[in-house]
């Protein structure tokens, strides 16, 4: 355990204990699996938003 707390994997094993919970997220596993690809893809290309669009206009504006 961390010193944070409970780990997430152990809190998932103990509510994957609910048939109707695992039902539910095995349902929803595909979805969330390809939106974890395309931020994995996004990051190894450099493509994360690293500052917010408000800052990044703000420094725009600063350019000229």
């Amino acid at each position: 355990m961390s010193k944070l707390g409970t780990s997430f994997e152990v809190v998932k094993e103990d509510l994957l204990i609910d048939g109707e919970f695992k039902m539910e997220y095995e349902r929803l596993r595909p979805e969330y699996e390809a939106i974890q690809r395309i931020v994995t893809d996004e990051k190894e290309r450099n493509l994360i938003q690293t500052e917010s669009p408000e800052k990044k206009r703000m420094s725009e504006f600063q350019d000229f």
